[in-house]
Protein backbone atom coordinates (compact mmCIF):
# COMPACT_ATOMS: atom_id res chain seq x y z
CA UNK A 1 0.00 0.00 0.00
CA UNK A 2 0.90 3.61 -0.48
CA UNK A 3 1.63 5.22 2.51
CA UNK A 4 3.51 8.88 0.55
CA UNK A 5 1.21 10.56 2.19
CA UNK A 6 1.26 9.67 5.88
CA UNK A 7 5.47 10.20 5.16
CA UNK A 8 5.00 13.36 3.62
CA UNK A 9 2.88 15.18 6.66
CA UNK A 10 5.50 13.08 9.45
CA UNK A 11 8.54 14.69 7.53
CA UNK A 12 6.79 18.21 7.34
CA UNK A 13 5.54 17.97 11.27
CA UNK A 14 9.37 17.23 12.09
CA UNK A 15 10.84 19.86 10.28
CA UNK A 16 8.14 22.87 11.54
CA UNK A 17 9.07 21.11 15.00
CA UNK A 18 5.16 21.40 15.79
CA UNK A 19 4.05 19.31 18.46
CA UNK A 20 0.47 19.71 19.39
CA UNK A 21 -1.88 18.63 21.98
CA UNK A 22 -4.37 15.37 22.25
CA UNK A 23 -7.22 16.34 19.63
CA UNK A 24 -5.17 18.70 17.63
CA UNK A 25 -3.37 18.89 14.56
CA UNK A 26 -0.21 20.59 13.44
CA UNK A 27 -0.86 23.65 10.75
CA UNK A 28 1.97 26.06 10.76
CA UNK A 29 4.08 28.38 12.34
CA UNK A 30 1.76 31.35 12.21
CA UNK A 31 -1.21 29.04 13.29
CA UNK A 32 0.42 25.94 14.91
CA UNK A 33 -2.72 23.90 15.38
CA UNK A 34 -6.26 23.75 15.16
CA UNK A 35 -8.67 20.92 16.64
CA UNK A 36 -8.12 17.42 14.73
CA UNK A 37 -11.78 17.43 12.83
CA UNK A 38 -11.09 20.62 11.15
CA UNK A 39 -8.40 18.98 8.76
CA UNK A 40 -9.60 17.64 5.48
CA UNK A 41 -13.61 18.35 5.80
CA UNK A 42 -13.66 20.38 2.27
CA UNK A 43 -12.80 24.06 4.19
CA UNK A 44 -9.68 25.58 4.68
CA UNK A 45 -8.98 26.16 8.59
CA UNK A 46 -5.15 26.78 8.26
CA UNK A 47 -4.02 30.18 7.37
CA UNK A 48 -1.81 28.82 4.71
CA UNK A 49 -4.53 26.10 3.90
CA UNK A 50 -1.98 22.96 4.95
CA UNK A 51 -5.30 21.36 6.14
CA UNK A 52 -6.71 20.65 3.47
CA UNK A 53 -3.89 18.73 1.81
CA UNK A 54 -2.67 15.28 1.72
CA UNK A 55 -6.15 14.48 2.37
CA UNK A 56 -5.11 10.77 1.01
CA UNK A 57 -7.66 7.57 2.40
CA UNK A 58 -5.21 4.66 2.64
CA UNK A 59 -5.99 1.19 3.26
CA UNK A 60 -5.90 -0.06 7.19
CA UNK A 61 -3.36 -3.17 7.86
CA UNK A 62 -5.25 -6.20 7.03
CA UNK A 63 -3.72 -7.72 10.56
CA UNK A 64 -5.62 -5.52 12.66
CA UNK A 65 -8.93 -6.86 11.74
CA UNK A 66 -10.64 -3.57 10.94
CA UNK A 67 -12.75 -5.28 8.28
CA UNK A 68 -11.10 -3.27 5.16
CA UNK A 69 -11.84 0.56 6.23
CA UNK A 70 -10.13 3.29 5.06
CA UNK A 71 -7.81 5.72 7.00
CA UNK A 72 -6.74 9.12 7.04
CA UNK A 73 -3.60 10.34 8.78
CA UNK A 74 -2.38 11.93 10.99
CA UNK A 75 -4.64 10.96 14.07
CA UNK A 76 -6.20 12.97 17.42
CA UNK A 77 -3.21 11.28 18.93
CA UNK A 78 -0.49 12.88 16.36
CA UNK A 79 0.28 9.88 15.43
CA UNK A 80 1.47 10.09 11.11
CA UNK A 81 2.13 6.55 9.91
CA UNK A 82 0.53 3.22 10.18
CA UNK A 83 4.40 2.18 11.47
CA UNK A 84 4.29 4.27 14.71
CA UNK A 85 0.96 3.88 15.40
CA UNK A 86 1.73 0.02 15.09
CA UNK A 87 4.90 0.30 17.52
CA UNK A 88 2.85 2.55 19.99
CA UNK A 89 0.77 1.42 23.13
CA UNK A 90 -2.29 2.11 20.97
CA UNK A 91 -2.76 -1.47 19.19
CA UNK A 92 -3.06 -2.51 22.80
CA UNK A 93 -5.20 -0.11 23.93
CA UNK A 94 -7.18 -2.00 20.72
CA UNK A 95 -6.25 -5.63 21.82
CA UNK A 96 -6.94 -4.76 25.76
CA UNK A 97 -10.44 -3.76 25.32
CA UNK A 98 -11.78 -7.84 24.77
CA UNK A 99 -10.22 -8.77 27.84
CA UNK A 100 -11.88 -6.14 29.44
CA UNK A 101 -15.04 -6.48 27.82
CA UNK A 102 -17.01 -6.53 31.03
CA UNK A 103 -15.72 -3.19 32.38
CA UNK A 104 -16.32 -1.42 29.29
CA UNK A 105 -18.34 -0.03 26.80
CA UNK A 106 -19.84 -3.10 24.26
CA UNK A 107 -18.35 -0.42 21.62
CA UNK A 108 -15.18 0.66 22.97
CA UNK A 109 -12.94 -1.25 20.42
CA UNK A 110 -14.79 0.26 17.80
CA UNK A 111 -14.56 3.60 18.73
CA UNK A 112 -11.14 3.33 19.83
CA UNK A 113 -10.14 2.04 16.34
CA UNK A 114 -12.44 5.54 14.94
CA UNK A 115 -9.76 7.50 16.84
CA UNK A 116 -6.48 5.40 16.03
CA UNK A 117 -7.63 5.33 12.51
CA UNK A 118 -9.49 8.15 11.28
CA UNK A 119 -12.34 6.97 8.89
CA UNK A 120 -11.99 8.20 5.75
CA UNK A 121 -15.13 8.63 3.25
CA UNK A 122 -13.95 9.10 -0.66
CA UNK A 123 -15.63 11.23 -2.39
CA UNK A 124 -18.05 9.28 -5.22
CA UNK A 125 -15.59 9.85 -8.26
CA UNK A 126 -13.19 8.25 -6.16
CA UNK A 127 -14.75 5.57 -4.57
CA UNK A 128 -15.11 3.29 -8.24
CA UNK A 129 -11.52 3.78 -8.98
CA UNK A 130 -10.24 3.31 -5.42
CA UNK A 131 -11.78 0.58 -4.25
CA UNK A 132 -10.18 -2.36 -5.80
CA UNK A 133 -6.87 -0.70 -4.30
CA UNK A 134 -7.97 -0.81 -0.84
CA UNK A 135 -5.99 -4.31 -0.59
CA UNK A 136 -3.74 -3.82 -2.86
CA UNK A 137 -0.03 -2.13 -3.28
CA UNK A 138 -0.76 -0.03 -6.01
CA UNK A 139 -0.08 3.67 -5.66
CA UNK A 140 -2.81 5.11 -6.47
CA UNK A 141 -3.25 8.26 -4.38
CA UNK A 142 -7.45 8.02 -2.99
CA UNK A 143 -8.57 11.25 -1.89
CA UNK A 144 -11.42 11.62 0.33
CA UNK A 145 -12.98 13.21 3.27
CA UNK A 146 -12.16 12.85 7.39
CA UNK A 147 -14.69 11.39 9.94
CA UNK A 148 -13.98 11.64 13.25
CA UNK A 149 -15.92 9.66 15.80
CA UNK A 150 -19.48 12.64 17.27
CA UNK A 151 -18.75 13.50 20.81
CA UNK A 152 -22.09 12.34 21.55
CA UNK A 153 -20.71 8.85 20.89
CA UNK A 154 -17.50 9.75 22.86
CA UNK A 155 -19.27 11.16 25.75
CA UNK A 156 -21.17 7.80 26.12
CA UNK A 157 -17.80 5.71 25.56
CA UNK A 158 -15.61 7.11 27.67
CA UNK A 159 -18.59 7.51 30.55
CA UNK A 160 -17.86 3.91 31.44
CA UNK A 161 -14.04 4.08 30.97
CA UNK A 162 -12.02 4.71 33.96
CA UNK A 163 -9.89 7.64 34.56
CA UNK A 164 -6.30 6.12 33.01
CA UNK A 165 -8.18 5.07 29.71
CA UNK A 166 -9.82 8.24 29.45
CA UNK A 167 -6.13 10.04 29.48
CA UNK A 168 -5.36 8.34 26.07
CA UNK A 169 -8.17 10.23 24.48
CA UNK A 170 -8.43 13.54 23.94
CA UNK A 171 -11.59 15.30 25.88
CA UNK A 172 -15.10 14.78 24.06
CA UNK A 173 -15.50 18.77 23.44
CA UNK A 174 -12.45 18.14 20.69
CA UNK A 175 -14.78 15.92 18.74
CA UNK A 176 -17.22 16.74 16.05
CA UNK A 177 -21.00 16.77 16.12
CA UNK A 178 -23.80 17.77 13.79
CA UNK A 179 -24.09 19.58 11.28
CA UNK A 180 -20.21 18.67 11.06
CA UNK A 181 -19.71 15.39 9.24
CA UNK A 182 -18.73 12.31 12.16
CA UNK A 183 -18.82 9.01 12.45
CA UNK A 184 -21.53 6.88 14.32
CA UNK A 185 -22.24 3.53 14.36
CA UNK A 186 -25.57 2.35 13.38
CA UNK A 187 -28.29 2.26 16.25
CA UNK A 188 -28.54 -0.84 17.88
CA UNK A 189 -31.84 -2.17 18.32
CA UNK A 190 -33.53 -4.66 20.79
CA UNK A 191 -37.04 -5.56 20.80
CA UNK A 192 -37.33 -3.83 17.08
CA UNK A 193 -36.78 -0.45 18.87
CA UNK A 194 -33.46 1.63 18.79
CA UNK A 195 -31.85 0.52 22.68
CA UNK A 196 -29.46 2.37 24.40
CA UNK A 197 -26.11 1.38 25.91
CA UNK A 198 -23.93 3.16 29.16
CA UNK A 199 -26.42 5.75 30.24
CA UNK A 200 -27.37 6.37 27.00
CA UNK A 201 -25.84 9.63 25.80
CA UNK A 202 -25.48 8.32 22.39
CA UNK A 203 -29.19 7.37 22.52
CA UNK A 204 -30.41 8.32 19.12
CA UNK A 205 -34.17 6.69 19.11
CA UNK A 206 -37.76 8.23 18.67
CA UNK A 207 -38.89 7.57 22.23
CA UNK A 208 -41.00 10.51 23.58
CA UNK A 209 -42.11 9.11 26.25
CA UNK A 210 -41.88 9.02 30.23
CA UNK A 211 -42.08 5.93 32.65
CA UNK A 212 -45.04 7.77 34.30
CA UNK A 213 -46.40 7.97 30.88
CA UNK A 214 -46.21 11.54 30.36
CA UNK A 215 -45.74 13.16 26.96
CA UNK A 216 -42.46 14.83 26.38
CA UNK A 217 -42.31 18.44 25.46
CA UNK A 218 -39.73 19.47 22.65
CA UNK A 219 -36.34 20.62 23.53
CA UNK A 220 -36.14 23.72 21.66
CA UNK A 221 -39.19 25.07 23.51
CA UNK A 222 -38.74 23.72 27.30
CA UNK A 223 -36.84 25.86 29.86
CA UNK A 224 -36.39 28.65 27.43
CA UNK A 225 -34.53 26.50 25.15
CA UNK A 226 -31.63 25.97 27.20
CA UNK A 227 -30.61 22.78 26.30
CA UNK A 228 -29.89 22.86 23.02
CA UNK A 229 -27.88 26.23 23.14
CA UNK A 230 -25.80 24.35 26.10
CA UNK A 231 -25.71 20.57 24.24
CA UNK A 232 -25.56 21.63 20.63
CA UNK A 233 -23.66 18.29 20.60
CA UNK A 234 -26.45 16.04 21.94
CA UNK A 235 -28.65 15.33 18.97
CA UNK A 236 -32.00 16.96 20.84
CA UNK A 237 -34.39 16.68 17.93
CA UNK A 238 -37.82 17.11 18.94
CA UNK A 239 -39.44 15.70 21.98
CA UNK A 240 -37.13 12.85 21.73
CA UNK A 241 -35.46 11.45 25.04
CA UNK A 242 -31.80 11.83 25.48
CA UNK A 243 -29.15 12.25 28.17
CA UNK A 244 -27.35 15.41 27.60
CA UNK A 245 -25.90 15.87 31.26
CA UNK A 246 -25.42 12.12 31.80
CA UNK A 247 -27.63 11.37 33.86
CA UNK A 248 -28.40 6.88 34.75
CA UNK A 249 -30.67 7.06 31.52
CA UNK A 250 -32.29 9.22 28.91
CA UNK A 251 -34.69 11.58 30.01
CA UNK A 252 -36.96 14.39 28.76
CA UNK A 253 -38.40 17.33 29.78
CA UNK A 254 -42.56 17.37 30.37
CA UNK A 255 -44.97 20.25 30.56
CA UNK A 256 -43.71 21.84 33.79
CA UNK A 257 -40.57 22.14 32.44
CA UNK A 258 -39.01 19.38 35.09
CA UNK A 259 -37.05 16.08 34.10
CA UNK A 260 -38.45 12.77 33.74
CA UNK A 261 -36.74 9.23 33.48
CA UNK A 262 -37.98 7.67 30.05
CA UNK A 263 -38.43 3.91 29.82
CA UNK A 264 -36.22 3.72 26.68
CA UNK A 265 -35.36 0.09 26.45
CA UNK A 266 -31.38 -0.56 27.12
CA UNK A 267 -29.48 -2.93 24.91
CA UNK A 268 -27.93 -5.35 27.12
CA UNK A 269 -30.47 -6.42 28.62
CA UNK A 270 -33.11 -9.09 27.37
CA UNK A 271 -36.56 -7.83 27.60
CA UNK A 272 -40.35 -8.86 27.68
CA UNK A 273 -42.80 -5.96 26.08
CA UNK A 274 -46.06 -5.22 27.72
CA UNK A 275 -48.85 -7.93 26.96
CA UNK A 276 -51.05 -5.01 28.76
CA UNK A 277 -53.62 -5.77 31.32
CA UNK A 278 -56.69 -8.05 30.57
CA UNK A 279 -59.97 -7.02 30.02
CA UNK A 280 -61.94 -6.52 33.06
CA UNK A 281 -58.28 -6.50 34.95
CA UNK A 282 -55.31 -5.63 35.63
CA UNK A 283 -51.39 -5.96 36.06
CA UNK A 284 -49.16 -4.84 38.22
CA UNK A 285 -46.74 -3.81 38.27
CA UNK A 286 -47.63 -1.79 34.76
CA UNK A 287 -44.82 -1.24 32.77
CA UNK A 288 -43.84 -0.65 29.18
CA UNK A 289 -40.99 -3.73 29.48
CA UNK A 290 -39.59 -6.00 31.56
CA UNK A 291 -36.59 -7.31 31.97
CA UNK A 292 -35.43 -10.72 32.00
CA UNK A 293 -36.42 -12.33 35.56
CA UNK A 294 -38.94 -10.34 36.56
CA UNK A 295 -42.45 -11.16 37.15
CA UNK A 296 -46.33 -9.64 36.41
CA UNK A 297 -49.09 -10.49 38.36
CA UNK A 298 -52.58 -10.17 36.62
CA UNK A 299 -55.93 -9.48 38.88
CA UNK A 300 -59.59 -9.50 37.93
CA UNK A 301 -61.78 -7.00 38.92
CA UNK A 302 -64.84 -7.23 41.07
CA UNK A 303 -67.41 -9.51 39.63
CA UNK A 304 -64.62 -11.37 37.46
CA UNK A 305 -62.29 -14.58 37.62
CA UNK A 306 -59.17 -15.64 36.03
CA UNK A 307 -59.79 -18.67 33.49
CA UNK A 308 -59.06 -21.66 35.12
CA UNK A 309 -56.37 -22.32 32.23
CA UNK A 310 -54.26 -19.57 33.41
CA UNK A 311 -52.17 -18.17 36.03
CA UNK A 312 -52.20 -15.20 37.88
CA UNK A 313 -48.61 -14.63 37.29
CA UNK A 314 -46.05 -14.79 34.63
CA UNK A 315 -42.17 -14.29 34.70
CA UNK A 316 -40.12 -12.70 31.51
CA UNK A 317 -37.85 -15.43 30.62
CA UNK A 318 -34.04 -14.56 29.40
CA UNK A 319 -34.92 -14.56 26.14
CA UNK A 320 -36.93 -11.86 26.05
CA UNK A 321 -39.88 -15.04 26.02
CA UNK A 322 -43.28 -14.41 28.51
CA UNK A 323 -43.64 -17.78 30.25
CA UNK A 324 -47.40 -17.71 30.37
CA UNK A 325 -49.75 -15.64 28.07
CA UNK A 326 -51.85 -12.99 28.94
CA UNK A 327 -54.76 -14.65 30.83
CA UNK A 328 -58.25 -13.80 30.56
CA UNK A 329 -61.18 -12.65 32.87
CA UNK A 330 -64.27 -14.16 32.62
CA UNK A 331 -68.09 -13.18 34.49
CA UNK A 332 -68.28 -14.66 37.53
CA UNK A 333 -70.91 -16.61 37.38
CA UNK A 334 -73.02 -16.82 40.97
CA UNK A 335 -75.83 -19.72 39.52
CA UNK A 336 -72.73 -22.05 39.96
CA UNK A 337 -73.62 -22.05 43.78
CA UNK A 338 -76.77 -23.18 43.15
CA UNK A 339 -78.50 -20.22 44.92
CA UNK A 340 -82.18 -20.90 43.85
CA UNK A 341 -84.64 -23.38 44.76
CA UNK A 342 -85.39 -26.67 42.85
CA UNK A 343 -88.74 -24.86 40.87
CA UNK A 344 -86.62 -21.22 40.28
CA UNK A 345 -84.51 -20.31 37.56
CA UNK A 346 -81.10 -18.77 38.31
CA UNK A 347 -79.76 -15.42 36.65
CA UNK A 348 -76.32 -14.11 37.11
CA UNK A 349 -76.21 -10.50 37.38
CA UNK A 350 -73.85 -8.58 35.65
CA UNK A 351 -70.50 -7.30 36.93
CA UNK A 352 -69.78 -5.99 39.72
CA UNK A 353 -72.42 -7.36 41.19
CA UNK A 354 -71.49 -10.87 42.56
CA UNK A 355 -74.93 -12.20 43.44
CA UNK A 356 -77.79 -14.04 41.26
CA UNK A 357 -81.37 -13.44 40.81
CA UNK A 358 -84.12 -16.41 41.65
CA UNK A 359 -87.47 -16.14 39.44
CA UNK A 360 -89.97 -18.45 40.06
CA UNK A 361 -90.99 -21.34 37.23
CA UNK A 362 -94.32 -20.99 35.75
CA UNK A 363 -97.12 -22.01 38.45
CA UNK A 364 -94.66 -21.30 41.70
CA UNK A 365 -94.40 -18.08 43.87
CA UNK A 366 -93.27 -16.74 47.34
CA UNK A 367 -89.44 -16.40 47.89
CA UNK A 368 -88.92 -20.16 48.13
CA UNK A 369 -90.86 -21.18 45.20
Amino acid sequence: MSTDSSEGNRQLYLEMGIRCPLGYNPCGQAYPCIVAWKRCDGRADCTDGRDEEDCACLPIPVDLNLGGLLAMLPNQLGQTTFEEILNSSAVELLNSSTSHAENRHPEFREFASAVIFPRCVLSEESNTSCSSSQHGDNSTSCMGTQMLPCRSWCEEVLHMADDPVKNLFPTCDLFPSPPHACWNPEPETNSDEVCYHGNGMNYRGTWSKTTSGADCVEWSAAQAGFYPTEYPWANLKNNYCRNPTGQERPFCLVEDGSQEECDVIPCNKAVCLDMGPPDHGSRSPAKRFYIAGENVTYTCDEGYTLDSIHTSRASCFGDGIWQYDKPSCSDLDACLANPCDAQATCTDNLPPALDATCTCNTGYTGWSC
